[in-house]
């Protein structure tokens, strides 16, 4: 496997196996100062180029922000959420935690036990506490639910972490950033001046 000092080639076409479309994710050209190597998790699935990762703290290692909002109420004593498509973004086993739409009423959802593909559905292994209305936020909450950085090129899944090129700031075209919602704006402490521009400052 070829191996660069900053994780792998950003350029079109076949690499490892993957095809891959040149994606311009930034504004400005000369935003090399802004990137850095981290070390992908495992497994995280195939990552676009815009990608927003956070930091998990059970290993050091950076995956994708997952989170997503109910797509039906939650009742207290529920194990069974309803996330529509966005069942894609977990896995049995993952860390889960439930809050309502505006942040407050934070639940530990314990984690997913396993997951219903055709209503759309993950249960979990704790169940609610309280009611969490359609809209409320779902999301894995290992550490990585922090967004941190920007992935800076595609990435192939992997069953082994792999070095990887992010963005610790810049200027970016919003509609190419992957996971981005309002909490990961906050996060990352962007602003967004003009449609279709998320700036990110280092």
């Amino acid at each position: 496997m070829n191996q660069y000092p900053y994780g792998y080639m950003n350029t079109p076409g076949q690499y490892e196996g993957e095809v891959f479309v040149d994606k311009q994710i930034t504004y400005f050209s000369g935003g090399e100062k802004h990137k850095v190597p981290i070390t992908l998790a495992s497994l995280t699935g195939d990552l676009d180029a815009g990608t927003v990762l956070g930091l998990s703290t059970d290993d050091g290692l950076y995956r994708p922000v997952r989170r997503t909002t109910l797509t039906a109420n939650a009742a207290s004593g529920d194990t069974a959420l309803s996330v529509g498509d966005a069942y894609t973004l977990f896995k049995p086993g993952d860390k889960v935690s439930v809050m309502k739409a505006d942040g407050s009423g934070l639940q530990d959802a314990g984690t997913v036990q396993s997951i219903d593909t055709i209503a759309k559905k993950i249960t979990v292994t704790t169940a609610l506490t309280a009611a969490v209305n359609s809209g409320g936020f779902v999301f894995v909450s290992d550490g990585s639910e922090v967004a941190r950085v920007i992935l800076a090129q595609p990435i192939p899944d992997a069953p082994s972490p792999k070095v990887a090129t992010v963005y610790v700031g810049g200027t970016f075209y919003t509609d190419q950033l992957v996971g981005l919602d309002a909490i990961a704006l906050k996060d990352l402490s962007a602003r967004q001046p003009i449609p279709n521009m998320t700036i990110v400052p280092v």
